[in-house]
């Protein structure tokens, strides 16, 4: 392999996230990350509360590890700039550790995909979801992601690309082609989960959004600070990740 050569990135299957909370979910039109070179990226977090299980999620990022970087590499490579964040060490735009955003008391899993590879948004029955409101940061649903290795010079990792989201129910705004299958990738089941049916609300239909030139919602200094730390992606390594 050439010096100026890329190592192999290894792609893992199609993998069903647990059920959660969306977070800023971008799945309609890509936004600019500037911290990524100003590239346009589909993205979504799920928030996770802490205490409930992965699933099969970490399972097959640690199957895709061991294939790209070896057993003795398993953890250093899913835990380096791991696309799971601990929602209690992110901080407000001062650095000071904000408990009062909604990430505290979760997990953060992290997803996105470049601006040609569109993500699909689903009801719990598999249908399209074409009403952009629908989609918000509150509701509750799933992401299918690919878990896949990736290595730029000495830094490695795994991270997830979104495929999917699946909107399961309504719950309380927070005030954010991949080869889905509608046949072959829905999950076992789509019953909101014990742990999350607390927080379902029923939501009242919501008119045709009329053209507009500005943006559909003002976002806080605060929450913009919170989204750019949610996309950030230092070398860092979180040795608490439960995995």
């Amino acid at each position: 392999m050439a010096a100026t050569d890329k190592p192999e990135m290894i792609y893992g299957n199609k993998t069903w996230t647990p059920q959660g909370i969306l977070s800023y979910p971008k799945v309609f039109k890509p936004e600019i990350n500037i911290l990524k070179n100003n590239r346009l990226f589909y993205t979504c977090n799920l928030l996770l509360p802490k205490g409930e299980p992965f699933g099969e999620l970490v399972k097959e990022m640690e199957r895709v590890a061991v294939l790209a970087f070896g057993e003795s590499r398993r953890k250093s490579s899913t835990h380096t700039n791991c696309p799971i964040r601990d929602g209690d060490t992110l901080c407000d735009k001062k650095g000071v550790l904000n408990t009062n955003h909604p990430e505290a008391g979760h997990w953060v899993i992290g997803a996105s995909t470049g601006e040609d590879r569109k993500p699909m948004a689903v009801d719990r029955n598999g249908r399209p979801i074409t009403d952009q409101t629908a989609i918000y940061g509150g509701a509750i649903g799933m992401l299918l992601v690919v878990p896949a290795s990736y290595q730029v010079g000495k830094e490695f990792g795994i991270t997830l690309f979104l495929s999917a989201v699946m909107k399961i129910a309504d719950g309380d705004s927070l005030g954010g082609n991949t080869g889905f299958n509608v046949l072959t990738d829905l999950p076992a089941s789509v019953e909101v989960a014990a742990h999350l049916k607390g927080r379902t609300t029923m939501r009242a239909a919501q008119p045709e959004p009329q053209r507009q030139t500005a943006a559909a919602f003002d976002q806080s200094d605060a929450d913009a600070m919170m989204l750019q730390a949610l996309n950030a992606s230092p070398v860092k390594s979180y040795n608490d990740i439960p995995f």
